[in-house]
C-alpha cells in the first residue's frame, strides 16, 4: 500500500513497506519511515482501517507500528509492555491494545 501527500508543493509517495511506526501528534499523523518523518492529516482510525493487520498493530490509542520493525517485548507495569523497535525506539504497549500484538507471538 503507498500514502500520497502533497508536501511544499510537490506530490511525495510512501510505501508502507518502509513505514515502522505511525504517531498522533496535534492535529497529525507522523509517519516514520528510516530518518524521514511525514505529516499526513489523518486520523490514526482511518489509517488503521486502511493499513494491513498482518503488517501494522496498534499499541496505543496514539501509535502503531509495522509488526516487522518490532524487536523485543519487555514487561513493564499494572499489565503494560515496553515494544522495542528495531531503530531502538520505545513505545508502551497498553494493556488495551496488548491482545492485538499477542496474535503475532513475538
Amino acid at each position: 500500500m503507498w500514502t500520497r501527500r502533497w508536501r511544499f508543493g510537490a506530490l511525495w509517495v510512501a510505501a508502507f513497506s518502509v513505514i515502522g511506526l505511525l504517531q498522533f501528534g496535534y492535529h497529525y499523523l507522523v509517519l516514520h519511515a528510516g530518518r524521514e518523518t511525514y505529516r499526513i492529516r489523518a486520523t490514526l482510525d482511518r489509517l488503521e482501517a486502511r493499513v494491513d493487520p498482518r503488517r501494522f498493530v496498534r499499541v496505543s490509542r496514539s501509535a502503531m507500528v509495522s509488526v516487522d520493525r518490532v524487536t523485543e517485548l519487555r514487561p513493564w507495569s499494572h499489565g503494560d509492555w515496553i515494544v522495542v523497535l528495531s531503530d531502538g525506539s520505545r513505545l508502551r504497549l497498553s494493556r488495551r491494545y496488548r491482545d492485538r500484538l499477542e496474535r503475532f507471538d513475538l
